[in-house]
């Protein structure tokens, strides 16, 4: 066997092996999985009683602090409410109160056996306890019909958790990471999806939490419980005015961190393991196929051992995404001996474009950087310069 076929023998079977590997990986994982399953549940459960724990707290506040009791109560006494209702009411009802009033006096006076005094305090009372009640009313309702309108909202309350162990991607130019993300309904699965929290203007890290409240804010959740706002829909008029009052309703339920995110990190970690070995398939699997599509390209070129050996490793670090794979390499030799002949075979192995750069261009290295930028982040692309 000569040194090209043992190099391909070899590649071949280091693929076989690490496909193997990755199955072996997915099964394991899957099973890791099965196990944490009540975990999950549990969270579901925890997710279900924050949300209700929270949109009763958050009616409370709202109610406790938008009510002026001392307000209320001077009005009452002063008769503002009854006032005013006889400011913007008609002739009819005022004729009609001026004669209830009346019969109310004619009563007091005959038929109230001594006791006309006190039925009138009481009547005076009750008046300023009903002006009272409906001026709390009237207080409450913007506000509440706020807190109602987002009732749902508030109880609907997901939990994501970013993967540890995983290097940031590219998105839209920002850093962006896998996270899993369980709901409070137990029929709808744990969704899995990537995320650039940068664009909220914050950074994260992975093996960290994300505590989602609908789609009106998004929280950091430390392991203590410690939570910060680090996305409001301002389109909401809950977060534009009772923003506060829904951070203090989280912070208060210290209990759920210490339920809650332990139990998902452990599910996410082997979510995590069964991604990336999933994710690794199709590429071990192509990278297995493609090893006799790449030995033919090679075998009728007869090019020296060490030559072959050389660019066969560097092919093959390329196709495996190794992250030690150098950038480039030097093919030296007098003109026509091959070296665009082999650049064009290299560009082939890895299904990449070749693009032939006349080194003429070069002439400071900010034409080099600006080259290689506008290459990177598309599809794989062999940049050949020509006697540089």
């Amino acid at each position: 066997m000569g040194a090209k076929e043992q190099a391909f023998e070899l590649q071949r079977q280091k693929y076989q092996a690490r496909y193997n590997e990755a199955l072996d990986e997915v099964t394991a994982a899957s099973a890791e999985l099965a196990k944490h399953t009540p975990a999950i549940q549990g969270v579901e459960t925890n997710l279900q009683l924050l949300g209700k724990a929270v949109e009763a707290r958050v009616s409370a506040l709202v109610a406790e602090h938008t009510v002026n009791y001392g307000k209320l109560i001077q009005d009452a006494i002063l008769f503002r409410p009854a006032r005013q209702f006889f400011k913007r009411a008609g002739l009819l009802m005022i004729i009609g109160a001026l004669v209830a009033a009346y019969y109310f006096w004619t009563f007091l006076q005959s038929g109230a056996n001594g006791n006309g005094l006190a039925l009138l305090v009481l009547a005076i009372l009750a008046l300023v306890a009903i002006q009272f009640f409906l001026g709390r009313q009237a207080q409450l309702k913007g506000a509440m019909d706020i807190v109602h309108k987002n009732a749902d909202k508030l109880k609907d309350i997901s939990l994501g958790y970013i993967y540890d162990d995983q290097v940031p991607q590219s998105q839209t130019g920002a850093a962006a990471y896998h996270v899993i993300r369980v709901f409070p309904n137990p029929q709808r699965a744990p969704e899995e999806f990537t995320l650039a929290p940068v664009s909220w203007g914050v950074n994260m890290r992975p093996d960290s939490f994300l505590l989602a409240v609908s789609d009106i804010a998004v929280y950091r959740v430390e392991r203590d419980g410690n939570l910060a706002l680090v996305f409001g829909n301002r389109a909401n008029p809950l977060i534009n005015y009772y923003a506060n009052y829904l951070n203090q309703a989280l912070a208060e339920q210290k209990s759920f961190a210490a339920n809650t995110l332990d139990p998902l990190a452990a599910y996410g970690k082997a979510a995590w393991r069964k991604k990336k070995a999933s994710l690794a398939m199709p590429q071990l699997e192509k990278l297995v196929r493609n090893v006799d599509r790449i030995e033919n390209i090679w075998r009728p070129i007869a090019v020296n051992d060490k030559v072959v050996d050389f660019i066969l490793k560097r092919i093959d670090s390329f196709n495996v995404r190794d992250r030690a794979t150098p950038p480039g390499m030097l093919l030296y030799g007098s003109e026509g001996n091959g070296k665009n002949f082999l650049a064009n075979k290299i560009a082939e192995s890895i299904e990449a474009r070749l693009v032939p750069i006349d080194a003429a261009t070069l002439s400071s290295a900010d034409d080099v950087k600006n080259i290689w930028q506008s290459s990177r982040g598309k599809d794989p692309v062999v940049l050949f310069v020509d006697a540089a």
